[in-house]
């Protein structure tokens, strides 16, 4: 769960008292190489001078949205599982707090108890109970009978009906007695295979077939979707999985595993769980990778989703969960700095290539680095072809400090990965990456009235600068600008926990959230995914997943239903084409990174400008520029693509700038990121020049 955005001071007071740990190992990379006083122009013979982009698809005219599915646990009202035996909790002796004895998948060796749920209401009606062995089953507290208990000895088989009447919080509790896992075995020796089947309502007769995996009307309302998150559902954060074995596996017992050292949400669900529920649905697959995760356990992750994920969804993989944030739960946070502390230590790490001693800058930059290993293992897996189209791995920041995580994880992956005075082989962050971003939570301006707080739900000029700012890099690179989490968090001033369910059930809430997702469109964002469908008012779609089942009462689910039937907002961010840009007003990196100017450009460095293509066309680009020495040269890229490079001419003892000769590009309609860099010289660029070509377009 995204916690509130803590305050820039907050958050570098609390990574720079981080200390430096020992070595957990690292992927080196080649020795900086020195001597060289340019950079290598990247030549591709293919490209000639000109960029022709695809055309848009239809895909990309619609509202693309996600959604962060809930964790595993007992108490969690999206009742994931139709089998409540797969979210309940550990085994205990009977008469005990202590743990049973276990076999290999989880299941009791002796007599035991067993909390199948507590803390969460409306869990009553008719539940079909069965497992393998035989048992004296009863009800330790609060409400519910066991009848009809049968067992049939020529399959090892006791079955029953659970008739739960409460529809509070008090929970249940079986226990079974007398065990016997076959007619032979000895009594107290426990059972196997325990199933509780749901009711398929709320309060209902009717229970799922045994065979049934996850609820249909959980999966029902995720059917809205295109992606499913799954962050929570495999406890990313504080996940301590190193290595491929540590992972908890689906024939485990039950998905809501606690182990030591991890959060409150356990080890989590198995992967092949989190595929097959987008396989049912028919969404794409975001996957976390925990932090501590080893390259082995990245590439059996990768066969993993290979084999099973359905060949026409996607997946994005995404490195951990939110490693920005130092608040307690996020240990993964904590550990990225250690390794990157403990990186810079052992000496030839890139983090500090550049000489710098900040530990939160390595600890941003390991984030990129690790993502971009990550990105390489998944290439290896599924080769070139399946990389940004159906692997599409992601770099994830935080919405508001562009300048802080996402610009020294560029600056990293754009000034060693993509430089060939430190590389030998330099590839542009889109190699690596589909997208990048941080989340899309937006809050009222003024948290008062429900009325007052839904008319600007979005607190507009905040909340569009920051997007904007988000959008310049990912324009600049090419890449997707993506939300891992978003929508109306309803946080702060004077909103209180009784309001927030009046402010979900608004009937503005509808109307508020489809203006939002426009202007999230309007600037460019591509996937926004929503978090979550069930649970807090702050957060959550509906209480409980029962509520899912009544469109007419709920808002926020209307207006995805809404989003789905329109048209994505027609972008409106950048400058609109064709321009004459004064190249001092680039969107990044900000000015003050390496004093860059560029009114002397050195060797390396690079500027971008975000542009607005109003409607596909063929466009010329050349600079109004001059060079201090002879041989000053200059890279063209276009939306992360070698467009080519330009010779600039001699500034002259007046220095004087003269036009370059032009570049031609072909631009669909919307947003494009024009870059500059510099590849050999010093020198002073004034303007950019766009203008619409009469060239055929082809």
């Amino acid at each position: 769960m995204i916690k509130p955005i803590l305050p820039r001071a907050l958050i570098l007071g609390l990574l720079f008292s981080l200390a430096t740990f020992t070595s957990m190992g690292s992927t080196r990379l080649p020795t900086p190489k020195s001597g060289k006083t340019h950079i290598k122009p990247f030549p591709n013979p293919s490209v000639k001078h000109h960029v022709k982009l695809q055309r848009l698809d239809a895909s990309q005219t619609k509202n693309l949205m996600g959604m962060n599915v809930d964790f595993t646990g007992d108490y969690s009202e999206t009742r994931m599982f139709a089998d409540a035996i797969k979210q309940s909790r550990t085994w205990q002796k009977v008469g005990s707090d202590q743990p049973a004895l276990i076999d290999s998948k989880g299941w009791p060796l002796q007599d035991v108890r067993l909390t199948v749920w507590h803390g969460i209401s409306r869990m009553n009606g008719t539940y079909s109970l069965s497992f393998n062995g035989q048992a004296d089953v009863g009800i330790d507290c609060c409400s519910g009978s066991i009848q009809n208990k049968t067992y049939n000895a020529g399959t090892n088989t006791t079955t029953a009906t659970l008739v739960y009447p409460s529809i509070d919080k008090v929970g249940l509790f079986l226990r079974f007695q007398n065990t016997q896992r076959t007619a032979s075995s000895a009594v107290n020796s426990g059972i196997t295979n325990v199933k509780l089947m749901r009711p398929t309502t709320e309060g209902g007769t009717q229970t799922y077939p045994p065979s049934t995996l996850f609820n249909p009307t959980f999966k029902s309302a995720l059917k809205r979707f295109k992606v499913l998150r799954l962050m929570d559902f495999l406890a990313t954060n504080s996940n301590q999985q190193v290595h491929w074995s540590d992972r908890l596996t689906p024939d485990w017992y039950s998905m809501a595993q606690a182990a030591p050292g991890y959060g409150w949400q356990g080890k989590g669900g198995a992967y092949e769980y989190a595929i097959q529920l987008c396989n049912e649905v028919g969404a794409d697959c975001w996957l976390n990778v925990p932090a501590k995760a080893d390259d082995n356990y990245v590439r059996q992750l990768a066969a993993l989703i290979k084999s099973q994920l359905n060949a026409k969804q996607k997946v994005y993989i995404e490195y951990s969960n939110e490693l920005w944030n130092t608040d307690p739960p996020f240990q993964q946070s904590v550990h990225n700095q250690v390794l990157a502390n403990a990186e810079v230590a052992a000496g030839r790490s890139p983090l500090n290539f550049d000489g710098d001693a900040n530990k939160v800058n390595w600890a941003w930059r390991r984030v990129a680095k690790r993502s971009a290993e990550i990105s390489t293992i998944f290439r290896q897996v599924f080769g070139d072809a399946a990389m940004m189209e159906r692997v599409r791995p992601v770099l994830m920041t935080q919405l508001g400090y562009a300048e802080g995580p996402l610009l020294q994880a560029i600056y990293l992956m754009q000034d060693y990965y993509n430089n060939p005075n430190w590389v030998d082989k330099p590839k542009p962050l889109n190699y690596y990456f589909y997208g990048l971003g941080g989340s899309g939570y937006y809050n009222p301006k003024t948290p008062t009235s429900p009325r007052a707080t839904l008319a600007d739900l979005t607190n507009s000029a905040q909340w569009t600068k920051a997007l904007q700012k988000d959008m310049d890099y990912a324009a600049a690179f090419g890449l997707k600008r993506i939300a891992y989490e978003g929508g109306p968090s309803l946080e702060g001033g004077n909103i209180t926990d009784a309001d927030r369910a009046s402010y979900r059930d608004n009937p503005q809430m509808k109307a508020a959230m489809v203006q939002a997702h426009d202007l999230w469109s309007a600037n460019g964002g591509d996937l926004l995914g929503y978090f979550t469908i069930t649970g807090e008012s702050t957060w959550g779609f509906v209480p409980d997943i029962w509520d899912a089942t009544n469109i007419k009462k709920n808002l926020k689910l209307q207006a995805i239903d809404s989003l789905n039937t329109r048209s994505r907002a027609k972008a409106t961010y950048g400058i609109p084409l064709p321009a004459t840009i004064e190249a001092s007003q680039a969107n990044v990196p900000p000015g003050w990174v390496d004093d860059r100017k560029t009114d002397r450009m050195k060797v390396g460095q690079w500027f971008s400008y975000t542009t607005l293509a109003k409607q596909r066309g063929t466009f010329n680009l050349r600079l109004k520029a001059g060079a201090e020495d002879a041989n000053g040269k200059v890279e063209i890229w276009v939306d992360g693509n070698w467009l080519g490079t330009l010779t600039i001419p001699s500034a002259g003892l007046l220095g004087m700038t003269t036009e370059t000769s032009d570049l031609t590009m072909q631009l669909n309609e919307g947003i494009h990121g024009l870059m500059i860099r510099a590849v050999s010289g010093t020198v002073n660029v004034n303007q950019i020049i766009l203008s619409q070509s009469t060239a055929t377009q082809s």
